[in-house]
């Protein structure tokens, strides 16, 4: 089997940890832990989900849970948060980048008609029938 995140085979005698959702295969250097996390995971009884299950997870949550103040949040459930928001982060840089990139595509567009008309002020249709 291949590792959800790099792809490459995950060999048994690797350390390695299988989401508790889907039950997909990763490297736990993969997964930014270490063998105490993985250590103190197993001791509570903790699973661990990936990035995919993770964000689907805190969606379904935002949906329905409320803020509390519970402070029960172990540091890999904190951690798998985090990389969760990282992702999500990434994922809107790439989107208003896109978006800026069009914007300035269009007023290139703009500025180039502007200067083919030579700055000359032109109405539409409507606004000369009201005129």
């Amino acid at each position: 089997m291949s590792c959800k995140i790099c792809f490459k085979s995950v060999r048994s005698g690797q350390n390695k940890v299988a989401c508790g959702v889907c039950s997909a295969l990763v490297h736990t250097t993969c997964a930014g832990l270490n063998t105490n996390d993985v250590k103190i995971m197993t001791e509570n009884n903790r699973i661990w989900r990936c990035t995919d299950c993770n964000l689907e997870r805190s969606k379904s949550m935002s949906d329905v849970t409320p803020v509390s103040n519970d402070s029960s949040l172990s540091l890999v459930d904190v951690i798998s948060l985090l990389k969760g928001m990282r992702e999500d982060q990434k994922k809107m840089e790439i989107d208003l980048g896109n978006s800026l990139e069009a914007c300035h595509a269009d007023l290139f567009i703009y500025e180039k008609n502007d200067k083919e008309l030579g700055g000359e002020k032109v109405q539409c249709q409507e606004n000369r029938e009201n005129s």
